[in-house]
């Protein structure tokens, strides 16, 4: 367990790929943690990494791009920043896994402590480069980041609008057409360059990276957008995707999950499934619901995340 910030409210956490760093982040400062597995009665070893002043500015939200080997930070006041990870030495040596004593009280069998004090080691995080939000929105705060799997792509959200950004020249891209309301999840297609957003109002949107704009299906879906989906009254806030098909994905949200197959025909009716497998036919079916799960009869557990490991299965 880690305690970074005492009494103070996280505003942002995010762990690797490879659960190799967990970074987090207050109002005010940010911190990065190096975690590896010591084998022995699963003790994990925590390295805190060092990171220069600027670098410990507070963010509203973080990434790991380029497979866990660097940090994507949007910073309070308006700039992205990417940090490159240097490992100067080992986990293993003295103040980073504690003093050699201990160790030999772990092998000899004696009882562990249940909490891993915080060890500072000698990894550290240089600034790889910095991203400025194009002049008209120069100040806000980005509310949402995405890197594609292969580190080429940046995305980053600021209310109603998506910025762009190649990740090998460092340079903003394209910024996307306003939506109608803020965006609320933001994700790039694992083997396509795509961009998938979501709003407020639930509506899905896909746009093609490099030709700068917004894809076929989804034209066709503003103009036949199910209405259930629209009426609900929790937003989508994420994606997950098919690892067996390009087509399909799921967009998840606090109360629902909408499976989708973009090579099917839009349907002009949806079904609506909640938590406990009863399907929702509308909102006062929705009131029902939350009145049986007062009484005792039904019990709801809000979905904070998804994702697909093979066909017809996702977790």
């Amino acid at each position: 367990r880690i305690r970074p910030y005492g009494q103070h409210t996280l505003r942002a956490a995010v762990l690797s790929p490879d659960g190799s760093r967990v970074a987090c982040s207050d109002s005010v400062s940010t911190k990065v943690y190096a975690i590896q597995s010591l084998g022995k009665r699963r003790k994990v070893a925590v390295q805190k990494v060092a990171l220069g002043k600027e670098l410990r500015t507070p963010a509203s939200c973080l990434a790991f791009a380029m497979n866990g080997k660097a940090l994507v930070a949007a910073g309070m006041d308006g700039r992205i920043r990417i940090l490159a990870f240097e490992q100067l030495g080992h986990f293993g040596q003295p103040g980073q896994l504690g003093q050699q004593g201990q160790q030999e009280q772990q092998e000899h069998g004696q009882e562990e402590e249940e909490e891993e004090e915080e060890r500072v080691g000698r990894a550290k995080a240089v600034l790889l480069a910095t991203f400025e939000l194009p002049d008209k929105f120069v100040g806000m705060v980005v509310s949402h980041l995405a890197v594609s799997q292969d580190g080429a792509w940046l995305g980053a959200a600021t209310g109603s609008r998506v910025h762009v950004y190649a990740m090998d020249s460092f340079a903003h891209f394209w910024t996307l057409p306003s939506f109608s309301r803020d965006v609320t999840a933001l994700a790039f297609h694992p083997n396509a360059l795509e961009v998938f957003v979501a709003t407020a109002e639930n509506r899905l949107h896909v746009a093609q990276i490099e030709q700068k704009r917004f894809s076929a299906w989804t034209r066709a879906l503003h103009k036949e957008m199910p209405a259930q989906l629209l009426s609900r009254p929790e937003c989508i806030h994420g994606f997950s995707f098919d690892p067996l098909s390009s087509s399909r994905f799921v967009a998840f949200s606090q109360g629902f999950a909408c499976f989708i197959d973009r090579e099917k025909e839009i349907p002009s009716t949806v079904r609506i499934i909640g938590p406990d497998g009863a399907e929702i036919a509308d909102r006062r079916g929705r009131k029902r619901q939350r009145s049986e799960s007062d009484l005792g009869s039904r019990q709801e557990e809000p979905t904070t995340n998804g994702e697909a490991i093979r066909d017809n299965f996702v977790i």
